[in-house]
C-alpha cells in the first residue's frame, strides 16, 4: 500500500502535560488515515486508541454546500439567531428541518469542522438544541420548538489527530470534558470517547475511560456508538440531528469568545 505522508504535527501540549510522538496523517485512494501515536500523559494512565481512524473527505476544499431561496433563508436565519435570541424556538426547529429536506451535500465535511486541519482543530459552541419529541411534533405539522443551550458548551474536532473533545465550560473556575477518536463517512461522524478531563482553575486532570465505559467499545465509533447527521455546514455553523433523533446547531468559536467563555484557559 502506497502512503504519502501528507501532514504531520503534534497535539497542542496542554499545561503541565508533555505529549510526544507526533501523530500521521496519511492519504490513501482519497482516504485521510490518522494514527494516533502519544504517548500516555505524564504521571496518568490514559488509555489511547492506537487503530488507524479514518476520515473520507474529497478533493474539493469548498467549504459551503450550494444552497437557495428557502433553504439560503434558512441559513440565513440561523446566523441571526447566533447574535439575536428574538428568533424563536419554533422559527429555528422549523429552519433545521427544511435544510434537512433539502438533502445539501456534505463534500467537504472533514474541512469544515476541523478548519481546514487548523493545528489544534476548531472548536464550535452549541446555540440550539431540539429534542426527539419537539421534532417528532414539528414533522407533524404539530406545535413545536427548542432551547438556545443555556451554559458554555463546545465541540471541538481536531482533523489533523483525528480527536473529538465535548465539554461543558464555567468560566475560569471549571470545565468537563471528553475526548476520544472520530470517524466521518459521508455526512456521519461516529465517535467515542477514551478521557475524562477535569479543570479546576487553570489545572487539567485526565482519566482514562475503560472501552465500552461511556459511548462504545474502540472499533465500534461507526456501528455503534453515538453519532452526528450533519444536515448543513459551513465556516460559521454547524446543524446535525443527533443518534437520539434531536437535532442542534453549533456556531464557530471566535478567539476572542474563547478567552472570554473561560474556553482557551
Amino acid at each position: 500500500m502506497q502512503q504519502t505522508v501528507v501532514h504531520s504535527s503534534g497535539a497542542r501540549p496542554l499545561a503541565g502535560i508533555s505529549l510526544s510522538r507526533p501523530s500521521s496523517l496519511l492519504q490513501e485512494s482519497g482516504r485521510f488515515l490518522f494514527h494516533n501515536n502519544n504517548k500516555p500523559f505524564s504521571g496518568t494512565k490514559v488509555v489511547r486508541l492506537q487503530k488507524l481512524q479514518r476520515i473520507t473527505a474529497t478533493a474539493d476544499t469548498s467549504a459551503k454546500p450550494a444552497v437557495t431561496g428557502s433553504t439560503q433563508s434558512a441559513v440565513d436565519l440561523l446566523k441571526t439567531a447566533v447574535h439575536d435570541k428574538s428568533v424563536s424556538g419554533a422559527q429555528l426547529l422549523s429552519a433545521i428541518l427544511s435544510l434537512e429536506k433539502a438533502k445539501l451535500p456534505m463534500d467537504s465535511l472533514a474541512d469544515v469542522v476541523g478548519g481546514k486541519q487548523l493545528k489544534g482543530g476548531k472548536r464550535w459552541r452549541l446555540v440550539f438544541t431540539s429534542g426527539k419529541e419537539q421534532v417528532s411534533k414539528a414533522m407533524k405539522g404539530e406545535k413545536a420548538g427548542g432551547i438556545y443551550f443555556p451554559i458554555t458548551a463546545v465541540q471541538r474536532w481536531d482533523t489533523t489527530t483525528g480527536e473529538i473533545e465535548n465539554g461543558t465550560y464555567f468560566g475560569l473556575i471549571a470545565a468537563l470534558t471528553f475526548k476520544g477518536p472520530f470517524e466521518i463517512s459521508g455526512r456521519k461522524l461516529g465517535f467515542t470517547f477514551d478521557t475524562l478531563r477535569l479543570r479546576l482553575g487553570p489545572k487539567w486532570f485526565n482519566f482514562p475511560l475503560a472501552p465500552g465505559q461511556l459511548g462504545t467499545k474502540k472499533g465500534e465509533e461507526d456501528k455503534k456508538g453515538p453519532f452526528f447527521l450533519f444536515i448543513y455546514a459551513d465556516e460559521d455553523i454547524l446543524v446535525a440531528r443527533g443518534r437520539g433523533g434531536g437535532v442542534a446547531f453549533w456556531s464557530a468559536a471566535t478567539p476572542s469568545w474563547e478567552v472570554q467563555s473561560g474556553v482557551a484557559v
